[in-house]
């Protein structure tokens, strides 16, 4: 075939492409408004996603210190977050505090008078959204399944040993068994369901006597750099406080990083304090 038979061929298909109005349209026309129109409605899906408010469940509030505080009225300080009001803004925690449970908007009352919360529009719920107590005895259930998986996973045998000065020794563990790596399997799913339905994004288990651990642990610093024949080590071990969050879930994960964030802001801000008290 020689050059002048393609050149012809390669023009008349040219001519026949410009000659189709709806090629032209699926070339030229249709990108230039498609493309952008789909760039946009993806910014702003990931946009509202990335703002919807989620929900934080504190269980045991009243054991957390008082100074620095990591809660006020509106939820977790606005202070422990990069982004201020914002973050806090897009995060709804319900904190339970003694036998009742109290959100970030319940006002508080004296023993002197009674402060009757002001006139505010009320929280409209949305079909399928649970309420506070709902929340709450879904928190203590998945915190039990918890607490529960903890001990099969770290289930060591009856019997046990006794060094020479007669002090108990926990025996070894035993490796795990068929029938035990399939309670933990079986466990593991339900507690995953269970987060699932549970209503929340984010479950924070503060432990018993949270707040006088770190009391105790600031007293024997204070003590440690005001006495020459201080110990030097201390005694008091501060237990974790436990923050639970669902990995197959994007808007657990996106609540975890705030909380996650703020929490250890929070904790700069104790460790600092207890250096203060013991003037170091």
């Amino acid at each position: 075939m020689s050059w002048k038979n393609i050149k012809l061929i390669f023009l008349r298909e040219v001519r026949d492409q410009l000659r189709d109005r709806r090629t032209l349209f699926m070339i030229t026309i249709l990108p230039v408004l498609l493309y952008p129109m789909l760039g946009l409605g993806i910014v702003e899906m990931m946009l509202t996603f990335s703002e919807q408010q989620r929900v934080v469940v504190v269980l045991n509030a009243d054991d957390l210190p008082s100074s620095p505080s990591l809660l006020d009225e509106r939820g977790i300080q606005e202070d422990w977050f990069e982004g201020g009001k914002e973050d806090t803004s897009r995060l709804r925690v319900l904190a339970e505090r003694g036998t009742s449970s109290s959100t970030a908007a319940e006002v508080a009352t004296t023993s002197d008078e009674t402060v009757e919360p002001a006139a505010a529009p009320a929280r409209q719920m949305r079909r399928g959204e649970r309420t506070d107590a709902e929340l709450l005895a879904a928190a203590h259930q998945l915190t039990e399944q918890i607490q529960h998986l903890h001990g099969l996973e770290t289930e060591t045998p009856a019997s046990s040993t006794s060094d020479a000065a007669g002090t108990l020794q926990p025996a070894t563990a035993l490796p795990l068994s068929p029938g035990r790596i399939e309670r933990l399997n079986k466990l593991q799913d339900q507690i995953s369901q269970q987060f699932g339905e549970s209503g929340f994004q984010v479950l924070v288990v503060v432990p018993q006597g949270y707040a006088a651990a770190i009391e105790s642990m600031q007293n024997q610093i204070r003590e440690r750099s005001t006495s020459a024949g201080a110990s030097g080590t201390l005694t008091t071990i501060v237990p974790p406080v436990l923050v639970i969050r669902n990995s197959a879930d994007d808007k657990s994960i996106s609540a975890f990083l705030r909380v996650e964030q703020a929490l250890q802001n929070w904790e700069d801000a104790v460790r600092e304090s207890s250096f203060a008290k013991a003037t170091l």
